[in-house]
């Protein structure tokens, strides 16, 4: 059964890392980056598992998580050499493999720099994703803003201990600079700021190796640490290297000679999705909004409106009450949803906001942003993530990092492990207002905006706020291209992400090297399976699905361009 193998040093090795490194094992985090890319087919197992696994000829292609002197000496590297298995090697790698990659010096670099593309067919390869591969890694940009330390996580009953969160914070990589010899590819480089270039990742026969650690970096990158007081930490973009290892695991099937296959973000014959979000700040009354639901419908839009409490009233008398008549405006249209604008949350205030949207609404919000008053809890990392999870809902924002995909987000036990949570963390929004005036509106950015996330098959989230900027905002929207677009509410998205993203719910496997196997556990339609072809072919294939169905691909009719 050809696919991929994902080795990594289990539990064991994640609580030692946080116990003597006070760090977070990060590269255990590396499957949900592969999933939220459609890489399903993958398999995990620690140090342990690895002999039975690679005797059972069950995998054709092995990515490694980080070796440490205490993984080296376990014989872990002879069994991986002895396997003759294209592998891909995160770094910095140790000692003992250094005559085999013609790695001739080493010495530690710092954790800053930019990784540049020195391998015109790795450029083309991760081309193909819709981002060029590369760019800089370092820690988050701080700055500070005014928030109340009344509403820090740290007093509040948040489950995040003091050692969890210093070692949420750091860093979890290590860059090297190396020296090769000449019969080793050079890949990429590693250039720190003001320093010279190195390789930084590199080819010897079957043999690839990062000289930074490459996992490490795309799993943090997945994660949000708890803020400091009066912090917004912004990280930087990742999207290069996710295309970058995307490129890399296409190149580990080539050399094996196997179909790798992964699943499309959106069903048939969509590219990308766009969301308009409303961020209901302040207050609308049913006129405006019903204007504004008129306008969305004439350009086959569709909003999530993020609703703040304070807008509502409960009780008999509310019943004609302006702002409960706009909510249900919104509720009664089918291209649009109400979530949860918040403004405090891991108290009772959280508690009173939702029931305030529900009982208004008549069901369960399933999603939910932060209000960004000084007085109100804002966004502080993974506290957002952990409320939202624990009150159930389907999604949330994750505004520390701007991807294009949604995709599961991980945590840091207090023991060291990495768990993913079941909710979706959504893309960071692109907001056409500027400020809260009128007036003050980019609606160039959103265009721009909108091509990007058309080429990466992302979601757009464009964020207005629908008391001021309307002519703008609609302005913007009957300038981005419908080809190819999906206009869903978060919502929608998260849910087609649930199903169709997560290893958990879909399940793609290689049972031999002429068929995959798909198992959903719910109903899934349009879904869009790529097979890769070790020539660099492309071929679609659309799979729909019953709940506990399953089909099988055959690769034979491939062969025969069928």
């Amino acid at each position: 059964m050809p696919g991929l193998l994902f080795l990594h040093g289990g539990a064991e090795e994640a609580r030692r890392v946080f116990r003597e490194e006070e760090r977070g094992c990060w590269s255990a985090a590396l499957p949900l980056v592969l999933e939220k890319h459609g890489c399903l087919d993958l398999v995990e197992v620690s140090d342990d598992e690895l002999g039975a696994s690679l005797q059972s000829e069950d995998v054709a292609c092995v990515l490694v998580a980080r070796l440490t002197a205490e993984r080296a000496e376990s014989g872990v590297i002879s069994r991986l050499l002895e396997s003759e298995r294209p592998l891909l090697i995160d770094g910095p790698v140790p000692s003992e493999l250094h005559g085999r990659l013609g790695i001739t010096a080493a010495s530690p670099l710092i954790k800053e720099g930019s990784v540049g593309i020195a391998s015109k067919w790795l450029a083309n390869a991760a081309r193909a994703y819709g981002y060029p591969a590369g760019g800089r890694v370092g820690p988050p940009i701080v700055r500070e803003v005014d928030r109340h330390d009344r509403t820090d996580w740290d007093r509040l009953d948040v489950p995040i201990t003091a050692a969890q969160a210093k070692a949420w914070r750091s860093l979890s990589w290590d860059a090297e600079a190396w020296s090769v010899s000449p019969d080793t590819e050079v890949l990429a480089t590693w250039t720190p700021p003001g320093g010279k270039p190195s390789p930084a990742i590199i080819r010897r026969g079957a043999l690839t190796a990062t000289a930074f650690s490459l996992f490490a970096i795309l799993g943090q990158a997945h994660t949000s640490e708890p803020w400091n007081h009066g912090e917004y930490r912004s990280s930087l973009r990742s999207t290069g290297l996710e295309t970058l290892l995307l490129a890399l695991v296409d190149d580990l099937h080539r050399q094996a000679g196997i179909v790798r296959a992964r699943v499309l973000p959106w069903p048939r014959g969509a590219r990308w999705v766009l969301n308009v979000r409303h961020d209901f700040d302040r207050f609308l009354g049913p006129a405006p909004v019903a204007e504004a639901l008129r306008r969305h419908q004439e350009a086959g839009t569709a909003a999530t409106w993020y609703w703040r409490a304070r807008h509502l009233r409960l009780g008999l008398r509310a019943r004609r009450w302006s702002g409960n008549l706009a909510l249900r405006l919104v509720e009664e249209s089918d291209r649009h949803e109400v979530a949860l604008h918040t403004e405090q949350m891991w108290d009772v205030a959280a508690d009173r906001e939702r029931r305030a949207i529900e009982r208004v609404a008549g069901h369960r919000v399933l999603g939910s942003c932060a209000h960004g008053d000084p007085a109100c809890f804002r966004f502080q990392g993974a506290p957002n993530l952990l409320w939202a999870e624990r009150e159930g809902l389907r999604y949330t924002e994750l505004i520390q990092h701007s991807h294009h995909h949604p995709h599961r987000f991980a945590a840091l036990r207090d023991d060291g492990l990495i768990e993913p949570l079941r909710l979706v963390a959504m893309p960071h929004h692109e907001s056409l207002d500027k400020s809260a005036s009128g007036g003050d509106a980019e609606v160039a950015r959103i265009l721009r905006a909108a091509e990007q996330f058309a080429r990466t098959g992302g979601l757009l989230q464009a964020m207005n706020h629908p008391d001021i900027n309307q002519d703008e905002l609609f302005e913007a929207l009957r300038g981005i291209s419908r080809a190819g677009r999906l206009d869903w509410t978060a919502a929608r998205a998260a849910d087609w992400w649930q199903r169709t993203h997560v290893r958990d719910a879909l399940e793609v496997v290689a049972r031999s090297a002429t068929d995959f196997r798909i198992r959903s556990g719910s109903a899934i339609e349009g879904l869009v399976i790529e097979l890769l072809h070790p020539s660099g072919e492309r071929r679609l294939r659309l799979v729909n699905l019953d709940a506990g169905g399953s089909t099988t691909v055959d690769l034979s009719l491939e062969a025969q361009g069928k």
